[in-house]
């Protein structure tokens, strides 16, 4: 008996030791399969700031690395990016390491034809390998073959020599207009008020920042009492400005409008918001968005907005703690809207 015992402790360890083993294993393999890279970014305007960054490079299944192109470098929203340097590709590679002195095929596919052509390079430079000698094109043929612009969320392979180096500089082309004049991006910049993130949206100046603080309703009474019947109470409330530099920016002024989100209003499942701008008379916002505790409009002018609260339309409670809705009629030898506790045929 003591032996069999001994016999199954023996196999339980071997088990657990086994199970590390794999663990630890898995643990290095993920760690091998990523490889953080350093990135430098310049505005292809050199309006916005120059911008530095580390984005992971991913491995897959044949064990060529890549990276995922980001929508929005900083505050900005981005349109095309161009690769300045290094040999990254959009295709999987046969090989782990590329040789640096050749571009394949692929990689050139935008921008091939055109080298070739506007060079007077002729198909035979091209071998079997479908590979071109960079040392058979000049250094400026170079740099445009080594050019390549791709959209945010595109997939790009790196090079051998970008793994070794771990960087890699872009040039990004921010979304951006004019409008009267004046340069407009395309942003996405918030701020954080008492445990609430008040984010803003769209077109903007660049320099754009968001300036909000919270406001006691004593300070906006008068112009709230109009909607502050039928079970609707006061919330909070935010002055919200976007301040470009030392000035303020209004959407309007420029025929634009920007989406702003407030988050974490409430978890009550049982209540639903209303926002008031506070504009002379104060206005209810239409199109208000409510997704589990953020609440989101569109605003083309800013000053105070008010957010208020009610109980949600579909449910009411009667008396006695039953809680029925209020489209269901109770039959009593008449139409009826709601439901009472009465005292028999009294």
């Amino acid at each position: 008996m003591k032996k069999h015992t001994k016999f199954k402790l023996a196999i339980l360890i071997l088990l657990v030791i086994l199970i590390i083993v794999e663990l630890i294993a898995f643990k290095n393999s993920r760690a091998n399969k990523i490889i953080e890279m350093n990135i430098s970014l310049t505005d292809s305007d050199q309006v916005v700031d120059n911008v530095k960054e580390t984005w992971s490079a991913l491995s897959d299944e044949n064990g060529n690395y890549y990276i995922v192109l980001p929508e929005y470098i900083g505050s900005n929203r981005v349109s095309k990016y161009e690769i300045t340097s290094s040999n990254v590709n959009t295709e999987k590679s046969n090989n782990n390491a590329h040789d640096d002195a050749k571009i394949t095929n692929a990689t050139l596919e935008n921008t091939a034809d055109n080298t070739l052509k506007s060079n007077n390079i002729s198909n035979e430079t091209v071998n079997s390998n479908n590979t071109v000698d960079i040392n058979e094109i000049s250094s400026k043929n170079e740099e445009v073959a080594n050019s390549k612009t791709f959209k945010p969320g595109d997939k790009i392979y790196l090079s051998q020599s970008d793994i070794e180096n771990k960087s890699i500089n872009l040039k990004a082309t921010y979304d951006k207009k004019e409008n009267n004049g004046l340069p407009l991006y395309y942003k996405n910049i918030n701020t954080e008020v008492n445990s609430r993130k008040i984010q803003i949206e769209g077109y903007m100046p660049e320099k754009s920042k968001v300036d909000a603080k919270e406001i006691k309703i004593e300070e906006i009474q008068d112009k709230l009492n109009q909607f502050l019947i039928n079970n609707v109470s006061f919330k909070t409330a935010f002055d919200i400005k976007i301040i470009n530099d030392d000035s303020e920016y209004e959407p309007s002024d420029y025929k634009e409008e920007v989406k702003v989100t407030i988050t974490n209003i409430s978890n009550e499942e049982n209540k639903e918001y209303r926002i008031v701008h506070i504009e002379d008379k104060g206005k209810e916002v239409t199109g208000v968005e409510q997704k589990g505790e953020d609440l989101s409009f569109t605003a083309d002018k800013f000053s105070v907005y008010a957010i208020l609260e009610e109980p949600n339309s579909e449910i009411s409670t009667y008396a006695g703690d039953t809680t029925l809705s209020q489209n269901i009629d109770v039959w009593d030898g008449s139409t009826s809207q709601g439901f009472k506790f009465g005292n028999g045929t009294e």
